[in-house]
């Protein structure tokens, strides 16, 4: 059972426990915020929501430099196939 309190806060209604939630590239993250008290809670979805994007946004960096080297290493396979005296 959760009661939505503002657009990115959730509360545990059994528990009393404050949740954020926030979509990074797609995803919804929800994540609690150890807190009971409204006022509390709505100083701390920015203690988390920032390491989280930067955590996707390194991620994403590491997915492009993959696929770079492999484009790369395929042009590199199809000159070697094409011309055989071919070294770089």
């Amino acid at each position: 059972m959760a009661e939505n309190v503002l657009p990115n806060l959730i509360r545990h209604v059994p528990s009393g426990i404050y949740y954020a939630r926030l979509r990074v590239e797609g995803k919804l993250i929800c994540k609690s915020l150890k807190a009971y008290v409204l006022s509390a809670a709505k100083l701390r979805p920015g203690d988390f929501e920032k390491p989280e994007r930067q955590l996707a946004a390194s991620a994403s960096r590491f997915v492009n430099s993959r696929r770079l080297k492999q484009h790369r290493d395929t042009i590199i396979m199809r000159c070697l196939n094409r011309f055989p005296n071919f070294r770089s």
